[in-house]
């Protein structure tokens, strides 16, 4: 009847007297604090802690350097077009070669 609005107890925690330790207590109130965040936050944060993985990082930097480098020779890839665009125009002549 009273106990209904107690949290069910764990038997094995209790015989090993962890339950009550300092550090499970620390654990507890970081476990409660951390899943209290939402997961940007959480993933913020532990970036701030610990860092980014150095595999992450190198293939951010990767993805960065090869998209820059593509949008690099985009210029030089139009500049061939028109060239190639009027030696096709002005020297073959081809307008004049399927008239015939």
């Amino acid at each position: 009847g009273g106990e209904a609005g107690k949290a069910p107890q764990q038997p094995e925690a209790e015989e090993s007297g962890l339950r009550g330790s300092p550090a499970m207590l620390a654990a507890h109130e970081l476990l409660d604090e951390v899943l209290d965040k939402p997961a940007a936050e959480r993933r913020t944060a532990q970036v701030a802690s610990i860092g980014v993985p150095q595999s992450v990082y190198l293939g951010y930097i990767h993805t960065e350097l090869s998209n820059e480098s593509a949008c690099l020779e985009l210029p030089l890839t139009i500049c061939m077009l028109l060239c190639f665009s009027m030696f096709a125009i002005g020297i073959l002549r081809q307008a004049e070669a399927f008239a015939v």
